[in-house]
C-alpha cells in the first residue's frame, strides 16, 4: 500500500502530498459547491456573506490539517492551490 488516509489527510510513502492536494482540489472544484456559490451570488447575496460561505465550504477544506501536509508541498502543488484560489477570486468568491 502506497497511500493511507488518516483523519482526512492522504499520506504517501514518500511524504509527497500530491494525492492529498488533488483530492482536496477535486472536491473544492466539483460542480456542487461552485454551483451553490454562483447561485448565491446571482440571488444577490451580499459580498461579505458570500465570502463567509466560501470560507466554510472551500477554505475549511483547503486548510484542514495544513500544518501536517503544508510544509511538504512542492512548488507545483502550491501553484495548483494558488491557481484555484485565483480562479475563485476572479469569480468573486474569495
Amino acid at each position: 500500500m502506497h497511500t493511507v488516509k488518516f483523519l482526512g489527510v492522504i499520506f504517501q510513502k514518500s511524504f509527497s502530498f500530491v494525492n492529498n492536494v488533488d483530492a482536496i482540489l477535486t472536491i473544492c472544484s466539483q460542480r456542487r459547491p461552485m454551483f451553490l456559490l454562483k447561485q448565491l451570488r446571482e440571488q444577490g447575496m451580499p459580498l461579505h456573506q458570500l465570502h463567509a460561505v466560501f470560507q466554510v465550504i472551500i477554505l475549511s477544506r483547503l486548510t484542514y490539517a495544513i500544518p501536517v501536509w503544508g510544509p511538504y508541498l512542492i512548488v507545483e502543488l502550491k501553484q495548483m492551490i494558488d491557481a484555484f484560489l485565483k480562479r475563485s477570486f476572479r469569480y468573486g468568491f474569495s
